[in-house]
């Protein structure tokens, strides 16, 4: 029976990166790469997003594994893309905060690790399946394309920012919408940013996306 939800791990600077995957600095013209940040205020810094394609490789670290680029490629073409965070040009990651106010992208990765997904979070009811959605606002808005995650040797999970939804009896973890600059039309008036995951198989570097899971704690990850 199939059920639906009631409605800082190590971040690596852009030297490190370059030291652990051996990339050489006239390669940042020409190469997405995810870095920590120091906080910036809105003055002194030009936010922006831009979505990972089909192709497109980002260095992450893996759990159980040393970090490296990881190709990006979706199961299917109404997936939507993943975004990353860029201020004054630069590719960052700002870790979810719960109870924080801030300026989001839905699909924007918040963690650039990749964990592998070993199941469904055993305080779940038998008659709840963890729904993948191929939208960052998960059943909000259309129950299209949902599926029940799979959990295969292969299934990893990306920490996203996605639309707040519970799983649990409670208010998940959530942050307060700073703006709604970056709102696409179909997204309406998102209020909450939802912790969330991309999650997908990863078979030889390529990590495929396969949709979005709208509750990080729906599941278990290692």
């Amino acid at each position: 029976m199939s059920g639906e939800p009631s409605g800082e791990s190590k971040l690596y600077s852009r030297r490190d990166f370059l030291r652990i995957l051996g990339i050489g600095g006239a390669s940042l013209a020409v190469t997405s790469l995810l870095t920590a940040c120091d906080k910036l205020s809105s003055e002194e810094m030009k936010l922006t997003f831009k979505e990972i394609e089909a192709g497109d490789s980002l260095p992450l670290n893996i759990s159980g594994e040393s970090p490296r680029r990881v190709v990006f490629q979706y199961a299917n073409s109404d997936i939507d893309k993943i975004q990353v965070r860029q201020e004054d040009g630069l590719d960052k990651t700002r870790p979810f905060e719960n109870g924080g106010k801030t300026v989001r992208m839905l699909g924007e990765i918040s963690d650039p690790t990749l964990y592998k997904v070993t199941g469904k979070n055993p305080a779940l009811g038998e008659e709840i399946t963890v729904g993948v959605y191929p939208k960052v606002t998960g059943y909000l808005l259309s129950m299209e394309g949902r599926r029940d995650l799979s959990f295969g040797e292969n299934t990893y999970a990306l920490p996203v920012i996605v639309a707040n939804v519970s799983y649990l009896d409670d208010q998940a973890p959530a942050e307060t919408n700073k703006s709604g600059s970056y709102n696409r039309e179909d997204w309406r008036d998102v209020q909450r940013f939802g912790n969330g995951l991309a999650v997908g198989t990863l078979n030889k570097g390529t990590f495929t996306v396969e949709g979005y899971v709208s509750d990080a704690r729906a599941v278990t990850l290692k």
